[in-house]
């Protein structure tokens, strides 16, 4: 797949299209992907460095259109609502957000959504979770299947995924993730 030519978003900060918008979720939305997955990260170095990543383009909660087509740098960061990992590394992606301190546009992408609680504890829907925990940070919603992490071939949750200029991968890491391997990660791969 070549590098993308000359599309960018309505509004490069976020991804909002322009378009009528959606109707407003909770949970899940449609998702469109386009391109090829990237292949599976199966160790060092990683065998998607280099390659083009899918488009995803959905919606945020609020149902406005969204998408991961840019010319900038993107950071992607995948998280599931109801994993505590995901609840650790929000409070630091919505800092890389409203900080600025990525160099890059930063995107959260709501996946893997399920209802039942997990160890019996109560967890809050994907769209209060995040207006919850990061109200700055947009998000674009992943599909009851959770096809955009798939088309990103992510097994692990969290996921940070860098993207530079046109959509080429960068690098891409998924698990627990501290402080200050999420600012390294992002500083050196963007």
């Amino acid at each position: 797949m070549e590098p993308r030519q000359g599309r960018t978003d309505s509004s490069e900060s976020v991804g909002i299209l322009n378009g009528n918008r959606l109707p407003p979720t909770r949970t899940v939305a449609r998702m469109s992907i386009i391109g090829d997955p990237l292949p599976l990260m199966d160790g060092a170095p990683d065998p998607g460095v280099g390659k083009v990543a899918p488009i995803l383009s959905g919606q945020s909660f609020d149902g406005s259109r969204i998408s991961t087509d840019r010319l900038r740098p993107l950071v992607l960061i995948f998280l599931v609502h109801w994993c505590p990992r995901c609840q650790r590394l929000l409070p630091l992606v919505e800092h890389l957000v409203t900080d600025r301190s990525a160099g890059a546009d930063v995107l959260a992408v709501s996946t893997g959504y399920r209802r039942e609680s997990v160890n019996g504890s109560t967890v809050l829907e994907p769209a209060e979770w995040f207006a919850t925990a990061a109200p700055d940070v947009p998000v674009l919603v992943d599909d009851l299947a959770s096809r955009g992490a798939a088309a990103f071939a992510l097994s692990n949750l969290p996921a940070v995924v860098v993207l530079g200029a046109r959509g080429v991968l960068k690098c891409r890491r998924a698990g627990d993730i501290s402080a200050d391997e999420l600012v390294s990660l992002v500083s050196a791969c963007s």
